[in-house]
């Protein structure tokens, strides 16, 4: 059995790299969400709650595959049929873990 001093654990923990996570809007768009810029997170649940406090899209249409979000079920259907679409392999926000 091994015994670890508090100690031990402190400076092993000292050694770990956090990462910081930025806000998905402005890693999409940077020029139009440039308020978010300076913002960073430790959590994702703490990235979710900033995109329900600052970019809450109600009655806007969200692509499941590029999360570009429309105005309408139309223009959403019209995205997805156009061909322009990228997935950009991510998970949409409100499907993270908190």
């Amino acid at each position: 059995m091994v015994n670890l001093q508090e100690t031990d654990l402190v400076s092993d923990m000292s050694n770990v790299t956090r990462t910081e996570l930025a806000c998905h809007f402005y890693k999409m768009n940077p020029k139009q969400y440039s308020s978010c810029a300076t913002r960073t997170f430790q959590t994702i649940s703490s990235v979710i709650q900033h995109l329900h406090k600052s970019h809450d899209r109600k009655g806007h249409h969200n692509c499941d595959a590029c999360f570009q979000s429309f105005p309408s079920e139309s223009a959403l259907h019209a995205h997805g049929n156009s061909g322009v679409c990228r997935p950009t392999g991510g998970v949409p926000a409100d499907e993270l873990p908190p």
